[in-house]
């Protein structure tokens, strides 16, 4: 699994369509769930760390956990905002859910999944070696069984495509 972004969009697309026109109605609300959505994720990530777990690029969640930072900002965001009635007995089990999940990772009860790298070369390892007597050098492959092979024309080609 991946460690993607989330945006406001998300969160949005967890509420039914009515909520948001009543949300957009009340002045400021999408900037106020701007900055809950920032502080949920560096929350999470900060948990992230502290339970021994790698955490990714500035922004991103794993998709492990996305539902849980979801329902952590959208809590936060309705608790933020005034005479709403959307805090429904649902949503808070949701909250306090994902509120345990965080503190398991923080305490290291469970891990995260490890974000993908993205490898910098290409083609295989090699190394230099002295030949037989010693007097030059030739390159050879390293693979990943620990086996030496000769590069150039006196390279020994395995059965199968190369």
């Amino acid at each position: 699994m991946a460690w993607n972004t989330l945006a406001t969009g998300d969160v949005t697309a967890e509420i039914l369509p009515d909520e948001v026109s009543a949300l957009n109605s009340i002045q400021g609300s999408s900037s106020v769930l701007a900055g809950i959505l920032t502080n949920v994720i560096a929350e999470t990530q900060a948990s992230i760390l502290a339970g021994g777990n790698q955490i990714g690029q500035a922004g991103t969640v794993p998709d492990q956990i996305r539902e849980d930072v979801i329902a952590l900002a959208r809590w936060r965001w309705f608790a933020a905002l005034p005479k709403t009635d959307l805090q429904s007995d649902a949503r808070r089990a949701q909250y306090e859910e994902a509120l345990k999940r965080i503190e398991n990772i923080r305490s290291g009860r469970e891990k995260v999944e490890i974000r993908r790298t993205r490898r910098t070369w290409r083609g295989r390892a090699f190394a230099w070696r002295r030949s037989g007597a010693g007097t030059s050098w030739r390159r050879i492959h390293l693979t990943h069984w620990g086996k030496h092979e000769p590069c150039g024309a006196n390279r020994i080609r395995p059965t199968g495509r190369l």
